[in-house]
């Protein structure tokens, strides 16, 4: 009791100090002087920790006589400190925030943090910039470290299992500094105080640094929440001013709400706003933590629940409009990039209870009907997007959906109904181009190409429409497919759907870019008619003619080269910048084509330029790249084509549709392989058929042979290649993406070194109970007579045991090759594991075995999954790979 009264002394000394008047006049004091002399009053208490609570005391004190009589509280008879009798209101708000910047500056910031929170529950407004100061002082204040990389591996953060986790609470962050700002947070849109932009992007980058998402994705749905609330205050506002000039009761008010534009403009410059560059992060984010995903064996796992449950959050907003921004675009990709899992998320269901439901259908399901408010029969008004957002969902409705008729709303109230209307930019001339690849339907290339044709130029003569041009291999109409999953009922539905193009669509020609060349090539591939890229090679590339190589695709062409005289160096430097996937699609098409001879010539030139864009004495303004694998399995495919030809007697017919310079010389003859390989010895061999007497059929068994071993000489030379690329340093390979060996790479390589496996004159069969069979003969012949097979070859064993370092097994056919030379060979050793892949939603599911015993198993996660469907819906059709839907 002693202690108290002593303290009570001291404070009334100071209050003397800075209240001398008020003992002789307190109405001689306004409640602005009161209050300043208040606040000197803390400044003074402040400086010593031990005098705290007299600040306290007095800023309560102010409190309590701000408060109408019939709201103080009784007394406290326990206490012998009564609150201060100021004989007026004084407002308490300078003094309590003198506190709050001498608890900052005294670097006490859980303190601080209780103490905002009690302002803001006794009605005292916190500043905006106070709360956004005090938030950078916890984070600097924060004990936690960032890992140096994120990893599904890793612990992962504290989160509720149940419908808790749709609420944000300071439960579900580890860190306590990090647990206070969210407590500040939350409090402060309890009260309805606005924040800044800086607060709002400081808690969210630091709750994703700690790996939070779901707690990021629950500050960007309480920000959307706040200006729902504060939309509403300005709706009643005005229903309020309505009522009172025109005197009708407030049910009768009809008002029309404030539309999210003009709250835009009332809100303060500074204030936060629920923009795309505040989701930025969050989407970065849950598209990092989805590609780092774990792999099917852990889908279980508690990191990939983490992001989609952040997904879900987000996606609410979009699903019942509470999201109104017009740059949606990244937000609509990584929805259609989830992966195909089985993995649930907690959501607000239309009458606002909790529910369960599958995150990968509750993604689609929300774009779907997006997607279905352009439409005639669209329940909710449309959104005006920008044109990146239109693209978006123009490519959602193509690819995922396969559905036309679902695309032409989406493109017509870009380019008409929209205010101000959108004009198609070269980005969706690339979406339906590459759409009508993918579906096969050559009518959504019409309009495109008919845009693109009109600007002059070489663009003119590129574009011009190919379809009249002969394809490939058979195009005969589809047979019928039986409807006995949704992927055949959308591809029936595909074929009678028709893209309606908006009139105003065919505007200004619009000058295509190198991802419209690639895009368009990759049409001419999957609508059979390669050829044609064939044809008009050396007037994409006339850099080719730099390469040392004897083919040609015409003397024309060579002799155009010739005039030329361009130098070597000033061709690569301009080749270099047109990127790897060019040249991948490229000679995709000549393979595809059977012109062996370009595709090696353009392979040569792909990689000059490939290690030109790693020279920096050349000065290049590009980034280093590499070619993808991709164009490795083509080239191996491409020589094991035509080793293929060798075995049939059919050297020839390779060189009908080239022209081979018959005066080349190599420049350096010892790296010659390939197809130039043959060309240098198919010359040689006919100087001695026409100086020897050697017969005809003499002369063509010895060029099979030449091409045969041409041909492996250039898929080793191939295959050394992308072995190199392996040794890159650590840091190259975490900056760029290294070309890795994939199972179409390896089946590659094992048709071309181990064709002699299954190359005999009996049909190949696929029951696996043959080829075991023939396993366990192998075996039981090793171990009776010490057999080996007379199959095996050093390539064939170095391709497998690259095959089974990178987690594959050896296929089954392969198996007894090895027995006797190489244990892992022989076994079953697993695969590696496989991600959840991202394919279209109506796609068929993956298989659940390999049924090829040849082969590693592959998926089609991009055209049309028809190739591989079973004789019974295929019909009498061989092969339906260039088969056109329209």
């Amino acid at each position: 009791m002693a202690s108290k009264l002593e303290k009570k002394l001291e404070f009334d000394q100071t209050w003397r100090q800075h209240f001398g008047r008020l003992d002789h006049d307190p109405s001689s004091l306004s409640a602005a002087q009161l209050s300043r002399s208040a606040a000197q009053a803390i400044r003074h208490l402040m400086r010593e920790p031990g005098t705290i609570p007299q600040a306290l005391y007095l800023v309560k004190s102010l409190v309590y006589s701000a408060k109408p009589r019939s709201q103080r509280p009784p007394p406290n008879p326990e206490s012998t400190l009564a609150p201060v009798d100021f004989r007026r209101t004084v407002s308490p708000r300078l003094s309590a925030h003198t506190v709050l910047h001498a608890l900052i500056r005294s670097g006490r910031a859980m303190d601080t943090t209780r103490v905002a929170e009690w302002m803001m529950e006794q009605g005292i407004v916190v500043h905006s910039k106070t709360r956004e100061l005090l938030i950078l002082q916890l984070r600097s204040q924060s004990s936690f470290a960032p890992p140096q990389r994120t990893h599904w591996k890793y612990s992962a953060p504290r989160v509720p299992e149940g419908p808790e986790v749709l609420t944000l609470g300071r439960g579900m962050v580890a860190d306590q500094c990090t647990a206070a700002a969210i407590q500040l947070i939350m409090k402060a849109h309890e009260y309805g105080h606005a924040h800044t932009r800086r607060t709002i992007n400081t808690i969210i980058h630091w709750c994703l640094l700690q790996g939070e998402i779901i707690v990021g994705s629950l500050l960007f749905v309480l920000l959307v929440k706040h200006l729902q609330m504060r939309q509403a205050a300005g709706k009643a506002s005005i229903q309020a001013e309505q009522q009172k000039a025109t005197g009708c009761r407030e049910k009768d008010s009809v008002v029309d709400p404030i539309a999210w534009e003009r709250l835009r403009k009332m809100m303060g410059p500074r204030d936060a706003w629920p923009s795309s560059k505040t989701m930025k992060p969050i989407l970065d984010s849950i598209r990092n933590a989805l590609a780092d995903r774990p792999p099917e064996q852990y889908a279980d796992a508690l990191p990939l629940r983490l992001p989609l449950q952040a997904l879900a959050n987000l996606a609410m907003l979009l699903d019942t409009g509470q999201l109104r921004q017009q740059h949606i675009s990244a937000f609509v990709q990584v929805l259609y990039s989830c992966p195909r899992t089985n993995e649930k998320v907690w959501i607000l269901n239309r009458r606002g209870y909790p529910a369960q439901v599958e995150a990968y259908s509750y993604f689609h399901s929300v774009l779907k009907r997006i997607c279905n408010t352009y439409g005639m029969n669209g329940t909710s008004p449309p959104r005006k997007l920008c044109r990146r957002s239109y693209n978006a969902l123009l490519h959602y409705a193509l690819r995922h959906q396969m559905s036309p008729e679902l695309a032409s709303p989406i493109l017509q109230h870009m380019c008409i109904h929209r205010d101000p209307p959108l004009r198609p930019n070269i980005v969706t001339c690339n979406i339906l181009l590459r759409s009508a690849a993918l579906l096969r339907k050559q009518s959504l290339s019409q309009p495109v190409l008919s845009m693109l044709a009109r600007f002059p130029g070489v663009q003119a003569a590129l574009f011009k429409d190919p379809s009249r041009a002969p394809p490939a291999t058979s195009t005969s109409a589809v047979p019928p497919l039986t409807p006995v999953s949704s992927f055949f009922k959308a591809v029936q539905r595909l074929r009678k759907e028709r893209l309606a193009t908006p009139t105003n669509f065919y505007g200004n020609a619009l000058a295509a870019d190198m991802h419209t060349v690639t895009t368009f090539i990759k049409y001419l591939t999957s609508t059979g008619r390669p050829q044609y890229v064939a044809n008009v090679l050396f007037i994409i590339l006339p850099e080719l003619g730099v390469v040392d190589h004897p083919t040609w695709s015409s003397a024309r062409a060579r002799a155009y080269h010739i005039q030329s005289r361009e130098s070597r160096e000033q061709a690569l430097r301009r080749v270099t910048t047109y990127g790897p996937h060019f040249f991948a699609v490229v000679i995709d098409a000549l393979v595809k084509a059977g012109r062996t001879g370009l595709a090696e010539r353009l392979w040569q030139l792909a990689k000059q330029a490939e290690r030109m864009s790693w020279d920096p004495e050349l000065g290049l303004r590009i980034k280093p790249w590499f070619l993808p694998v991709e164009a490795y399995t083509t080239m191996l495919q491409n020589y094991c084509n035509e080793r293929h030809k060798a075995e049939k007697s059919r050297a020839e017919t390779s060189t009908k549709d080239e022209f081979e310079d018959p005066g080349w010389r190599p420049v350096a003859p010892e790296n010659i392989n390939g197809w130039a390989k043959f060309s240098l010895g198919s010359r040689q061999l006919h100087t001695m058929h026409s100086s020897l007497d050697i017969g005809r059929r003499e002369l063509t068994l010895k060029k099979g042979l030449l091409l045969m071993r041409s041909m492996m000489s250039g898929g080793r030379a191939v295959w050394k290649a992308l072995l190199a690329m392996q040794e890159q340093s650590p840091e190259t390979a975490e900056r760029y993406q290294i070309p890795r060996p994939d199972a179409r790479f390896f089946n590659a390589a094992l048709r071309l070194f181990g064709r002699d496996v299954y190359s005999s004159r009996q049909p190949r069969r696929r029951k696996r109970l043959r080829w075991q069979e023939k396993l366990w003969r192998a075996h039981r012949g090793y171990q009776i007579h010490g057999r080996l097979s007379p199959q095996w070859t050093p390539m064939l064993q170095e391709a497998a045991e690259h095959m089974v370092a990178a987690g594959h097994s050896v296929p089954l056919g392969y198996r007894r090759l090895f027995i006797g030379r190489w244990t892992p060979g022989t076994v079953y050793v697993g695969e590696p594991p496989r991600h959840p892949g991202v394919r279209p939603r109506l796609y068929p599911r993956y298989p659940s075995r390999n049924v090829r015993p040849h082969a590693l198993p592959t998926i089609k996660t991009r055209g049309l999954p028809l190739g591989r469907t079973t004789r019974s819906l295929r019909g009498d059709t061989p092969d339906i790979r260039y088969n056109v839907l329209d």
